[in-house]
């Protein structure tokens, strides 16, 4: 979904530059911020080092303000960071830009949260944009750090929820749908979906790219009879 993200954000922003590059950039330019042993390789080392110098001494010491490990791993992808759904939607209603979809998981009920500007309303789904417009202001970043929230590489989000003073956890969406094929075939079924699917198109394909398995890279072992 980090991939997914920027796809969005530069098809949006009318840049067709490579994603890797782009994302290469925005973590060196995050990490040459950081005074002490500043990494640029890749986005986890900067929440390790999050986690052993501020996340763990804020345990001891409670009174002890500072940055979680999630707040640093949204600051390596400054690209997301300067998009939200707001400027996103007016991108994809023009079509400069696919709709994202995002499926953060529920803890408490174990339900996907979903977080797109389409409205899935057949889904019967919570969706949090649609409960809460407000929360159009929020960048690619942060939701996508809420997609892939996954104990103890970053913390679990607490959000409000319908319920009066009521808060919900969000974690990794591959709690519920790993590859997300289940909610792209709930979105494809629904009533709407379906009808423009029977007048547009002659169908549509699904499919999943997995890297191969080791089984498949190492050759097998002859058989002893």
């Amino acid at each position: 979904m980090v991939a997914s993200a920027y796809f969005t954000a530069l098809q949006g922003a009318g840049k067709h530059g490579h994603i890797v590059d782009t994302l290469e950039e925005d973590i060196a330019t995050a990490n040459a911020k950081i005074t002490w042993f500043p990494l640029d390789h890749d986005s986890l080392s900067p929440v390790a080092q999050e986690l052993v110098q501020r996340d763990i001494p804020a345990l001891l010491w409670p009174g002890h303000t500072a940055r979680d490990r999630g707040i640093v791993l949204e600051e390596q992808w400054g690209t997301l960071g300067g998009t939200t759904f707001d400027t996103l939607e007016r991108q994809e209603r023009r079509g400069a830009a696919p709709f994202l979809v995002l499926t953060p998981t529920i803890v408490e009920t174990g339900a996907p949260l979903f977080l797109s500007n389409l409205d899935l309303f057949d889904l019967g789904a919570a969706q949090l944009l649609c409960e809460h417009p407000e929360a159009k202001a929020m960048s690619l970043a942060t939701a996508v750090r809420l997609n892939a929230t996954f104990p103890y590489v970053s913390p679990a989000v607490a959000i409000p929820t319908s319920t009066q003073g009521g808060r919900e956890r969000l974690v990794d969406a591959g709690y519920f749908d790993n590859y997300g094929l289940g909610s792209a075939l709930a979105i494809l079924s629904m009533t709407a979906v379906r009808r423009w699917i029977e007048q547009e198109t002659s169908g549509i394909v699904c499919s999943r790219s997995r890297p191969p398995s080791a089984s498949r890279i190492l050759p097998r072992a002859p058989s002893v009879s």
